[in-house]
């Protein structure tokens, strides 16, 4: 088993979805939502890497959180029935 951190930890980032959940570790994300028939769906890939900046303090971390928010259009286009839940008219007021 290879370590993600120095403590062995594996970090994980996720939101909550209006009919499942998005889930992403440090390589791969995962969606998993509920059907209106009542199935469950489910789709997983390769997180995107922004390589150029990984030895730059000041830019990692905005790429990790660039990496991470692009992870949310390829869920929805592998699984086009997961609703977010800013998708929404009652959430943007």
């Amino acid at each position: 088993m290879t370590q993600a951190t120095p403590e062995g930890k594996l970090r994980l980032g996720g939101m909550a979805l209006r009919n499942g959940l998005l889930v992403h570790g440090p390589t791969q994300w995962a969606v998993a939502c509920r059907r209106g028939d009542g199935t469950i769906g489910v789709a997983s890939g390769r997180k995107p890497r922004v390589r150029a900046v990984e030895n730059v303090p000041g830019l990692r971390g905005v790429a990790r959180l660039s990496e991470a928010i692009a992870v949310i259009p390829l869920a929805k286009r592998a699984l086009p029935e997961a609703r977010l839940p800013f998708a929404d008219a009652r959430v943007l007021g």
